[in-house]
Parts: structure tokens; sequence; C-alpha cells
């Protein structure tokens, strides 16, 4: 589309859509292992809210020497309308990931979008200091896990901890094909000297089946921004991208500024819009120096 001097693509839906996207596969860089993304995305109209990942983003499908995905990673979620808006997010790259694949999209949901200057930079690797890391690798039953809170289980629900050719995850069996069910919590207290948080975990999804038809979605990841009391200081969500059905393992990642008044970060664990297995392992808590 054209419209004065700018030129951008435009991506429309009128009834809502599980995925809608133009892509576009570059070679990965033999110097950097992580990688700027942005685009400047514009919100015309879009359909009333529902789910919690929806909305216009840039996407990126990691793929391997045989063209297989082998992981995905994705800019912030655009849903309001209103004036030109920068999207952008830096990736670490899959160890054996050549090329990658980006696309603007509009994900589970209808509308009008417009997006321009999509720009992938190699960068180096953030400086990162971790704070918090589980490996479910010392624990046998997930209340021996040291400061997790567990929402109790319905009668056709399992909580446990597996060994798969030594690698430890928590496994969650379970349905949600009409809402949402969740898992469990952690409390992150902030340091006032910390200004940005990375949030990474390795997921998978497993025999997953949906009666939505917004797709099988499986396990989400959700931190909120809390005062001393526990109060939300912002509706602005932490919010990772979705585990679908896919049986591999996934790289969840998501960095995001601790906004003002934040004492606590907390993590949820979410099931949702999906019925079967879901599997989750070193989960990290970063800070971005």
């Amino acid at each position: 589309m054209e419209e004065g001097k700018r030129h951008f693509l435009e991506l429309a839906a009128t009834t809502d859509v599980f995925r809608m996207r133009l892509s576009r596969t570059i070679p990965c860089s033999q110097k950097y292992t992580a990688y700027d993304f942005s685009v400047r995305a514009r919100v015309k109209d879009m359909n009333e809210p529902h789910g919690y990942i929806r909305g216009a983003t840039l996407g990126v499908d990691w793929l391997d020497a045989a063209g297989k995905v082998i992981g995905e990673s994705d800019t912030d979620y655009l849903t309001e309308a209103g004036n030109w808006r920068l999207l952008e997010a830096v990736y670490q790259a899959p160890t054996n990931a050549v090329s990658m694949k980006i696309f603007p999209a509009l994900i589970r949901c209808g509308g009008t979008v417009d997006f321009e200057d999509i720009i992938v930079k190699g960068v180096d690797v953030p400086q990162e200091k971790v704070v918090y890391q589980e490996n479910f690798d010392k624990a046998a039953t997930p209340d021996q896990v040291k400061s997790w809170q567990w929402d109790p289980l319905g009668p056709d629900e399992s909580l446990a901890i597996k060994d798969e050719s030594g690698t430890h995850f928590l496994e969650f069996k379970g349905s949600a094909v009409d809402g949402l069910k969740h898992i469990g919590w952690l409390e992150i207290p902030l340091d006032p000297g910390w200004s940005r948080i990375r949030f990474s975990a390795q997921a998978r999804g497993r025999d997953l089946n949906t009666g939505s038809t917004q797709g099988a979605i499986g396990l989400l990841v959700l931190g909120y921004w809390a005062d001393e009391s526990r109060n939300n200081v912002t509706p602005y969500r932490m919010q990772t991208d979705s585990v679908h059905n896919n049986d591999f393992w996934k790289r969840l990642d998501v960095a995001r500024d601790i906004p003002t008044g934040a004492k606590n970060l907390e993590l949820n664990l979410v099931f949702i819009s999906a019925s079967g297995s879901v599997d989750i392992t070193d989960i990290k808590v970063a800070v971005v120096q």
C-alpha cells in the first residue's frame, strides 16, 4: 500500500484467523548468535480481544539445516488501534539454527494492520545475571520444588516431575479446552537496582487437542508486576509465546523493562485452550545488564 510517500504492507481479515502472515527466509549470520528484530506497525481496526496470545506481531521461525522449525520467537502483540508503533525484541538463535523465517502476522484475530520498516540486525549477546533457575533435577515431586506454589488439581489432571534420558522436567496433563487452568506461580522479589528482566524456559506440547477455533495453545507463561502488597502496578503483562502441539523443545523467551513501582514479579504457568500434556524445564529469570 502507499500513503503519500510511505509504502507499507497491509494485512486484513474480516473474521478471526488462526494466523495470517507473509514470510521471508534469510540465513543466520556466522558472526552473530543474537538478533534484534523490529517493525513499525499500526492497527486500523481489530476485533474484540479474546484470549491471551492475539494481535499483530513480527514473528520468527528458527530453522535447522533440513528446514525444520526448531524454535519460535516474536515481538509484543499489538491490539489497540492508533498511530504507528515500534515493536522490537532481541532473541538468541537456537544452537542448531542455520536460517530464520521472519513474518509480519495477524495471530488469532481479525482486523486491519499495516507494517513497515522490518529490520533484522545481528547483535552481541546481552550480558545477563541469572537470579533464579529451576531444572527440576533436585526434587522427586512438585511439592519439593522450592518457592513454587501449585494450584489444586482437578479429577482428570496430574502434575509430576519426569526424567527423560537425563533431562528433568515438569509435566502437566489436563484439559482447559473452554478456558484456562492455572498450574502454579512463583514470586521473584525485584532489586531496586534492576531495570530490565528476561524470563526464559524450554517447553513442549504433546498430544494437544482443542475444542477452540483458535487452535491448541497449551502452555503460556504470564508475568505480573506487583507492589509490596502484591497489587498489580500495571495492566501490562510480561507474556511469552505459547507452546503448540509440536513435540519438540521450544525456547520461551521474553524481556521487559521493569515498570515504576514494581517490587515483585509473579510468574504464572497457565494451560489454555487445549487438552493433553505440556512439559517445561530450564526456567530462568535473569537481569539484563
